[in-house]
């Protein structure tokens, strides 16, 4: 496993988390950068402090950190953590200026890394036309994550699995379980993550995630969703 990788896996589940709430905050706004400033507005009523990581651009197919194309230091103080951590340890996704993108390497992994590693709110995917997109880390305090509650932890989990991205659930269970403050118990195939319990295969992919809830005395409801990697 890449450093890269490893640093996307420690961190899927917790970043998924936050890029739901994201999309729950942000909505279907339409969004306006001011890169000057360093703010990014949706729609007319919310504006958040951004940081620009760098740009995913399918032609020539790399991506380009935003230290190395000329961007104020004011909105790039997040990409040159990335790039000093990157020196510290061998992490040569973080140094080199220009990525060319693969399956290991895109836009949404380095993110999702970026995410983790500087414990940022979330992060935005914003087209900048002609195949260009431009990945922006987001800070408002709406973006505060709410409680960890049984609904969310079904969503996170079943949504973390179609990525593909987690080769070690129970390690990944436990990153995020430390991360959030919750319980995890259970060993080999089966695990309870606070009320959901998650099920994996002989192969250790993610066979069933089952989510209990208690709505109103006497009732009880079964959330659940099964996926596969």
């Amino acid at each position: 496993m890449t450093a890269l990788a490893e640093l996307v896996h420690r961190h899927a589940l917790l970043t998924m988390e936050k890029q739901l709430h994201a999309a729950d905050v942000i909505g279907e706004r339409p969004w306006q950068a001011d890169l000057d400033a360093g703010t990014i507005a949706f729609g007319d009523d919310l504006e958040m402090r951004a940081q620009l990581l760098g740009t995913e651009a399918q032609d020539p197919g790399s991506w380009l950190w935003s230290w190395a194309n000329g961007f104020e230091p004011r909105v790039t103080a997040a990409a040159r953590r990335l790039r000093d951590l990157g020196a510290a340890e061998a992490i040569a996704a973080f140094t080199d200026a220009e990525l060319a993108l693969s399956e290991e390497v895109n836009a949404t992994r380095i993110a999702f890394a970026a995410v983790g590693v500087l414990a940022a709110q979330a992060f935005y995917s914003a087209p900048a036309g002609g195949g260009t997109r431009a990945v922006l880390l987001l800070e408002h305090p709406d973006l505060a994550l709410p409680q960890a509650e049984t609904v969310r932890l079904a969503g996170v989990l079943t949504s973390t699995v179609q990525t593909g991205e987690v080769a070690d659930w129970p390690a990944a269970l436990q990153a995020y379980a430390s991360q959030r403050g919750l319980a995890l118990r259970g060993t080999g195939a089966h695990f309870e993550l606070g009320d959901v319990r998650v099920t994996l295969d002989e192969l250790g992919r993610v066979l069933s995630v089952v989510g209990r809830s208690e709505p109103s005395p006497g009732r009880r409801r079964l959330l659940s969703g099964r996926r596969r990697r």
